[in-house]
């Protein structure tokens, strides 16, 4: 018992040192970033932690009547084979559920702020700035996809990459416009735009920018920045 004990002592050391090497690297990443649009350390660790504290916050917008599932009975082989005619058939039962539309503080009201502050501080690049916004909604659309039950799903990479390249190659300050596209552009293309989908998300409530989407919009915001920057 006793040589377990101290077997375990510097498992859990090493597992605490790991552990605070990812968040400190983490920590510089973020801090990197956001001193790349032009943030000081005090404000990039007061915005980071006010996003964090603010993903469980949901502030409501407004309800809507959704069709669910409530019970599916599916096809039975047997029953299938001993009666030929119920072949196929399957009986689905639905239920009218109001379901809310919220959005996120931590996921999108910070994001957006943020997105706000930096377009006008630069109004001389609002052209950039829609093209951006455009080309990265539309791609985030297109690889967006709805899990019942769940949220919306968006694959990493893609957006921050994305965001990054439109950044290089418009004319105007990389790192601020991979930012404001990146962000803005999975807040409208993932959520805003999958709103008319609502029905297949089977759930009674949908964050714009809460789960599914808040990491994928943190990190476009972040590593599309980092990508500009290089």
């Amino acid at each position: 018992m006793r040589s377990n004990r101290v077997l375990a002592l510097p498992i859990a050391m090493l597992f605490l040192l790991f552990l605070f090497a990812i968040v400190l690297i983490f920590s510089l990443v973020i801090s990197s970033a956001f001193r790349a649009l032009g943030f000081s350390p005090f404000v990039t660790i007061t915005i980071f932690f006010l996003a964090l504290l603010g993903s469980t916050v949901n502030i409501p917008l407004y309800s809507k009547e959704t069709k669910q599932p409530v019970r599916s009975v599916p096809d039975n082989p047997l029953m299938n084979f001993l009666y030929p005619d119920r072949r196929g058939n399957r009986e689905k039962m639905y239920e009218i559920v109001e379901t809310t539309v919220s959005i996120n503080l931590g996921g999108a009201v910070i994001p957006i702020l943020v997105s706000v502050y930096l377009v006008s501080a630069h109004p001389d690049l609002w052209i950039q700035f829609i093209v951006g916004i455009l080309v990265v909604s539309s791609i985030s659309y297109r690889f967006s996809k709805i899990i019942p039950n769940v949220g919306i799903s968006l694959p990493l990479f893609i957006p921050p990459i994305i965001a990054a390249l439109i950044a290089i190659i418009l004319p105007g300050p990389d790192t601020i416009l991979a930012f404001v596209s990146g962000v803005t552009g999975v807040l409208i293309g993932a959520d805003v735009m999958n709103l008319t989908k609502i029905d297949k998300l089977q759930s009674k409530m949908m964050s714009i920018g809460g789960a599914g989407t808040f990491d994928g919009i943190f990190l476009t915001g972040i590593v599309s920045v980092l990508i500009a920057a290089i």
